[in-house]
């Protein structure tokens, strides 16, 4: 099994997301992680320390930068509407979700590393929905599996370590339904 991992600067915009879906395309079943588009996390750690200092002008601003930056790309990367419709649904969730998040923690007065690590999670599920539906849409079939589906890790939030036994037997057992 060959995994592919692309971070932020390779998925910077439309165009990277191209030469990566040329990328994968050379590859055979390739498993490919992705981290979050460039300068997402930048926007996810602002929105975190926006409910820290209980700036929320700052907060919604920030949110629709979040929200703007992926649109765009969507908009520029994916031609076939019933791929870019769903997945503007998928993003408009996710904006939901977040917003949510950001209520609660505000109303709760409740900004803890496991509040951070969350939002900041934000950033990597929407890249590699963007690019699963890119690459599905290229004609390359493709499976969107959340991270948080597979990795174990301990609640040492904001410096969690992967708890590597109970990982892998998740792992195993999607790779082994995807490849039935």
């Amino acid at each position: 099994m060959k995994v592919l991992k692309f971070g932020g600067s390779s998925l910077a915009d439309d165009k990277c997301i191209r030469k990566v879906i040329a990328i994968i395309k050379s590859y055979k079943d390739p498993v490919v992680v992705v981290s979050a588009m460039k300068g997402i996390t930048d926007i996810l750690e602002q929105i975190f320390s926006n409910l820290q200092n209980k700036e929320l002008s700052k907060l919604q601003n920030n949110l629709v930068d979040f929200y703007t930056c992926h649109v765009t790309t969507i908009k520029h990367l994916i031609e076939k509407k019933e791929f870019s419709d769903k997945l503007m649904s998928d993003l408009a969730n996710e904006i939901a979700h977040l917003h949510q998040i950001c209520n609660s923690s505000i109303a709760l007065r409740e900004s803890s590393l496991k509040v951070r690590d969350y939002i900041l999670s934000f950033g990597e599920k929407l890249s590699a929905r963007i690019l699963s539906c890119a690459l599905s849409c290229s004609g390359r079939q493709s499976v969107y599996l959340s991270a948080e589906n597979l990795i174990c890790t301990d609640s040492c939030f904001g410096n969690a370590a992967p708890d590597y036994a109970r990982t892998k037997i998740k792992i195993n057992k999607v790779f082994s339904r995807l490849k039935k």
